[in-house]
């Protein structure tokens, strides 16, 4: 893209195309916000060393609202260039848009238009010609009397034939975002119906808005339409992967790059959650694409500089008989909310470390403990409401999550109960038995069907019993 942009030629696609990905490219920005910049979008200003900086002046969504966001140094020239050049091309656009705010009833004449007398009888071809384009006779009569609906023997003048195409006026004119107060007349991207098509003429009268389709669409092959009626703005310049087939992106898939190089930089959460226009910092784990691997490095190389050496970084903790003899079986593991009775030489967490949920936990009665609780019950009823929204809203696999954070929620307000219980001694071990407890063996005799009705009222061992005898 960085090549295309460089090379770009007069095509209004190409330059609409390379320069919107310049733009996503400037910050961790959605393709709404892009789309709907107001011309004047650019903020000059100095940092607090005294160097200059540029920012771009967004409306983020989801709740944000007015953001300026400051372009990377290496990014603001092209992110200027980016700007000009779509100003250029919609500057004819915005003229449009002020002429129809203040004279809805009236039909835009281009500077192009030799056609200026409002009530003098045009031929088809003439009436073309007003509204920006040429056609031979039998094209501008097809679209007279067939596309605009005149009848043989009508009239037709600037008066009437706006008459005919009012009502293809986008809904909503003349505003683009009403809440950033941008209109059609200062939006940066207020362009004309048919300006970025490949086969259709422009009509320079009419308002249009591009939207996010219109990115992906060009940022992607559209084999559906079948052979030679699509080629994708990489296909135009002969780009394509080494095996060669073609290539494709989409515009949030550079949000999520950049988000995700801002957790590698070392940004703080607040940070990246301001610099994305996002209301909670928690929304970033949905863009943060660093890898377990990535992370281990970094934890490792960050406990050696600070003079550790690699073998100390195993941390063994002691434990004492008398907690050990509270256990039925195995080792015991400490853990923020008591102990864990699990043997790990056995098999790994089959739970992922969810301890409060877990029949193999001891959970230690002590006001600390119950203060832990409480904080993550309300992070629990948090994401259950967010997961049944989710689940309403038809989502894959919320009803899952909903269930989950469900019985989490139930589990925990049960400890809650017992830590608030004055007859429960403090340091007392509190264990919550799970009559489903998640495991391999459940799953899997859940997709047996009927055998679970019965297996699970056995222990585990005699749940796989049944299921080795079915196999």
């Amino acid at each position: 893209m960085a090549d295309i942009f460089a090379n770009v030629g007069e095509d209004p696609r190409d330059i609409f195309t390379s320069s919107v990905f310049a733009l996503l490219m400037s910050g961790s920005v959605r393709i709404s916000e892009v789309l709907a910049l107001p011309e004047d979008c650019e903020v000059s200003d100095v940092d607090k060393h005294g160097q200059p900086v540029y920012g771009l002046r967004f409306y983020s969504g989801k709740g944000y609202g007015g953001n300026v966001k400051w372009v990377p140094d290496v990014m603001a020239p092209v992110v200027q260039e980016a700007i000009k050049r779509i100003r250029s091309l919609t500057e004819e656009g915005r003229s449009l848009g002020t002429w129809l705010e203040k004279n809805p009833d009236m039909i835009f004449i281009h500077p192009d238009s030799i056609h200026r007398d409002r009530s003098k009888s045009l031929s088809e071809i003439e009436a073309c010609e007003a509204l920006g384009f040429e056609l031979s006779t039998d094209q501008a009569k097809q679209r007279m009397y067939h596309l605009y609906g005149f009848k043989r023997g009508d009239l037709i003048t600037l008066d009437s034939l706006w008459d005919k195409l009012k009502n293809r006026v986008p809904d909503g004119f003349p505003w683009i975002n009403e809440k950033a107060g941008v209109r059609y007349s200062n939006g940066l991207f207020s362009m004309q119906s048919n300006i970025l098509h490949a086969q259709r003429s422009t009509v320079r009268v009419l308002p249009w808005l591009p939207d996010a389709n219109i990115v992906n669409n060009d940022l992607s092959p559209r084999e559906s339409l079948g052979e030679g009626r699509h080629s994708s703005i990489f296909a135009r310049y002969g780009f394509s992967h080494r095996d060669g087939s073609p290539m494709h992106i989409t515009t949030h898939q550079m949000r999520h790059m950049i988000d995700t190089m801002g957790h590698r930089g070392g940004m703080s959460e607040e940070e990246i959650a301001r610099f994305a226009g996002l209301a909670d910092s928690k929304q970033n784990r949905v863009y943060n694409h660093i890898s377990d691997k990535e992370i281990a490095e970094r934890y490792e190389k960050a406990i050696i500089d600070a003079g550790y050496e690699k073998a100390l970084l195993i941390h063994c903790e002691p434990v004492g008989r008398d907690a050990y003899d509270l256990a039925p079986k195995g080792p015991i593991h400490r853990t923020v909310w008591g102990y864990c009775v699990h043997d790990f030489a056995t098999s790994p967490c089959g739970l992922h470390r969810d301890c409060t949920n877990c029949e193999e936990h001891l959970c230690e009665k002590r006001n600390q403990t119950k203060s832990e609780l409480e904080i993550k019950l309300a992070d629990i009823e948090e994401n259950l409401e967010a997961s049944e929204q989710a689940m309403k809203d038809g989502h894959y696999g919320a009803d899952r999550w909903y269930e989950h954070h469900k019985l989490s929620a139930a589990r925990l307000r049960e400890l809650i109960t017992i830590h608030e219980d004055e007859s429960v001694p403090d340091g007392s071990l509190i264990r919550l038995r799970q009559a489903h407890a998640p495991s391999h063996s459940s799953r899997a005799l859940a997709a047996r069907g009927d055998l679970v009705n019965n297996a699970l009222q056995d222990d585990s061992m005699a749940r796989i019993s049944k299921l080795m005898e079915e196999m």
